[in-house]
């Protein structure tokens, strides 16, 4: 008497081994993804406090390079440096300053890492 396999699918060697393949790449997935799930970057961790009346928008992105490790790349022809602003920020991230001192503009920005590329949008 022949004995019964619960599940006919294993029988067949190339089905096995398929079916071990998938389930380690899901195996890993799964780790990959809770890994990389909780990071904090440090833009959301890096707090900032400004306190400026009417002064250029250069000086205050200079001031904010020199208490923070965010550099900002920006062309000049397209962002009006010249510009007065005035902010009162305390113990504000990064995005929340920055959000501050272009409301009411084009300007949109994209962070990464440490870097802050501006884009301007007409």
């Amino acid at each position: 008497m022949k004995k019964e396999k619960p599940f006919r699918e294993f029988s067949y060697p190339s089905l096995k081994k398929t079916y071990l393949i998938m389930r380690n790449a899901a195996f890993l997935l799964i780790l990959g993804i809770l890994q990389a799930y909780a990071v904090d970057t440090y833009s959301q961790k890096t707090k900032l406090s400004l306190d400026f009346s009417d002064t250029e928008l250069i000086k205050v992105l200079d001031n904010i390079e020199t208490e923070s490790e965010f550099y900002f790349l920006y062309n000049e022809k397209l962002l009006d440096t010249e510009r007065k602003v005035s902010i009162a920020a305390n113990e504000l991230s990064i995005n929340s300053v920055l959000d501050n001192l272009f409301a009411g503009t084009d300007v949109k920005y994209t962070i990464i890492d440490r870097r802050s590329f501006w884009l301007l949008i007409i």
